[in-house]
């Protein structure tokens, strides 16, 4: 057994390698382990996969699709809360100043 290289290998040292290949902005300073030089290699590969690329914009797509829904939604219930305070005959201003609608949407409202 070659205890020199032994005593100079550290686990800890791998893992925090491997941490940071997740928040490191240059990858290659990370070089130096082979599980490191591994992942780094599989990385620029898949980064060029055109598959996984489709799948990343996919999902980024979903998550935009999701975010406008949502926010229609959150719309769309303003409306009706807004509908409601007219049908109620509160003032105008104050209808606003609640569902942060303007003036002018809640007068088309009536």
């Amino acid at each position: 057994i070659d205890l020199e290289n032994l005593k100079s290998y550290n686990k800890e040292d791998e893992l925090e390698k491997l941490l940071e290949l997740f928040i490191s902005e240059n990858v290659e300073n990370l070089r130096g382990f082979d599980i490191m030089d591994e992942a780094i290699n599989e990385l620029e590969i898949l980064s060029q996969n055109e598959n996984i690329i489709g799948l990343y914009d996919a999902e980024l797509l979903e998550q935009a699709i999701r975010e406008e829904i949502r926010e229609k939604g959150q719309k769309e219930e303003k409306i009706v809360i807004a509908k409601k305070m007219l049908n109620e005959n509160m003032d105008i201003e104050v209808i606003s100043k609640i569902t942060d609608l303007s003036i002018e949407q809640i007068q088309e409202l009536k």
